[in-house]
């Protein structure tokens, strides 16, 4: 559902001077588009994409995955989107003493990414923020400042580089467990980095780091392992065993068992399975 609520404080002095609410949207759905601006705004934005997103940060575009968290300061450049597909997004304008102070003493990195789990801390302070601003009359300066403080005050612990790679580390060792409970089926790069909540290139940089190889590697190995348990039931044709282990080449399949086996997977069985006096052999099928 799309909710925007534009707002400007009735009065001057101490509201416009101290906190100022110039715009908000809360999941904003956009068709395929990039928003850019080289100048940015006069006025901090900070943003939260659901939606995988394409970022302009160190002087390029980069991708980055859903549920990253930015702030910009007034002026800083801001360029995201994506041109293939709809997005989402929920964002908030704000100038004033108060949230220049409330940014200037904490330890949020402007125009860099915040990787969150999930949406929860969006979802539990800019909510609250529109409906202040919305269902008052005046709203209460005091209720908004402390939203806005103990806002970025939680963005700033879930930041921390050390909590950060804690919560890597946990989602990496969901995501190998995930590959070996479904080692059968197909997996790709994007999917697994998705499920780890994380870009393609971090993901496959932190689980090399995690585990020591490359997620494809890792699935590779993992499928060999299973592939000589099934092999050595000689009634499964190869082409079955390929299929078990998540190939459906069976040519593939045995390019790669020879690779890390030294042997075909059929000279394999005639080597540690077909001894004489074992019965007969299987027909391959």
């Amino acid at each position: 559902m799309k909710s925007l609520v534009l707002w400007f404080p009735a009065d001057s002095g101490r509201w416009s001077s101290a906190l100022m609410v110039r715009g908000l949207g809360i999941h904003e759905h956009m068709r395929p588009i990039f928003v850019d601006r080289p100048s940015g705004t006069n006025d901090y934005l900070l943003v939260h994409f659901y939606s995988a997103v394409e970022v302009f940060v160190e002087g390029s575009i980069k991708p980055f995955p859903p549920n990253t968290f930015w702030i910009w300061r007034p002026g800083d450049r801001h360029t995201f989107g994506i041109r293939q597909k709809r997005w989402d997004h929920s964002w908030v304008h704000c100038v004033g003493s108060t949230i220049a102070a409330t940014l200037a003493t904490s330890d949020v990195r402007f125009a860099h990414p915040i990787l969150l789990t999930d949406a929860s801390l969006v979802e539990k302070y800019l909510p609250a923020i529109q409906e202040e601003i919305q269902t008052h009359g005046r709203p209460d300066l005091l209720i908004l400042e402390n939203y806005f403080f103990i806002w970025i005050r939680e963005l700033q612990r879930a930041s921390d580089p050390r909590k950060d790679a804690q919560r890597i580390s946990q989602r990496l060792r969901a995501v190998r467990k995930f590959i070996e409970d479904n080692v059968a089926t197909p997996l790709t790069f994007q999917h697994l980095a998705e499920r780890a909540n994380l870009s393609i290139s971090h993901f496959s940089n932190e689980f090399r780091k995690s585990f020591g190889v490359s997620p494809i590697e890792y699935v590779l190995r993992l499928r060999m392992q299973q592939a000589l348990y099934y092999l050595q039931d000689l009634n499964l044709p190869i082409s079955e065993v390929a299929s078990r282990v998540g190939f459906y080449d069976q040519f593939y399949f045995s390019k790669q068992f020879k690779k890390r086996c030294g042997v075909s997977p059929l000279n394999y069985r005639k080597k540690f399975f077909q001894q004489p006096g074992m019965g007969a052999k299987p027909v391959q099928r």
